[in-house]
Parts: structure tokens; sequence; C-alpha cells
């Protein structure tokens, strides 16, 4: 991992305080892994943005992230682009 920076050098952090993180991963598999990690250690409350263009994985992630939270492989887990919410039970 390593940390978003802003063109000034400035690390990018949100509302209060915590640091950005980028990290690359290699393929689909480890980027639905990932995903499903994050998705085990997710909270009732928490909430997850994506972003990233077209192509860059935020399906795949958001497919990991489900399934970290239970959400069965009978249930088809769409695109997050252009959505506003998207309800999974």
């Amino acid at each position: 991992m390593k940390p978003v920076m802003e063109e000034n050098g400035d690390p990018v952090s949100s509302s209060d305080g915590t640091p950005y993180q980028e990290v690359e991963v290699p393929d689909e598999k480890s980027t639905r892994s990932l995903g499903a990690a994050i998705g085990r250690a997710l909270c009732a409350g928490d909430i997850i943005t994506l972003t990233g263009n077209l192509g860059s994985g935020k399906t795949v992630f958001a497919q990991g992230i489900a399934r970290g939270l239970g959400v069965p492989e009978s249930y088809d887990v769409t695109s997050p682009t252009y959505t506003l919410v998207n309800v999974y039970p």
C-alpha cells in the first residue's frame, strides 16, 4: 500500500484525517479477494465509495465486498458505475 498524494506532495486524507491508501492488485482474482477481505471487516453503517475509470475493476471489487459481507453467489452484483445505491441482502 502507498499513500495517495496531492499534486503538491501532501497526503490526501478523509475528513477525520485518516490518510487514503492506494493498493495495486495484479488480477481479477486478487481484486475480488481483497474486496472479500474488506467486506468481512466492515461493520453496520460503514460506507464504501469507489472511484476509477471504466474498466478499472470497481465491479469485481464490489463483488468481492458483497461476498465478504455474506451476499450469496446467487445474487448478481452489478456495476457500481452510475449507480447511486445498490441494496443487497
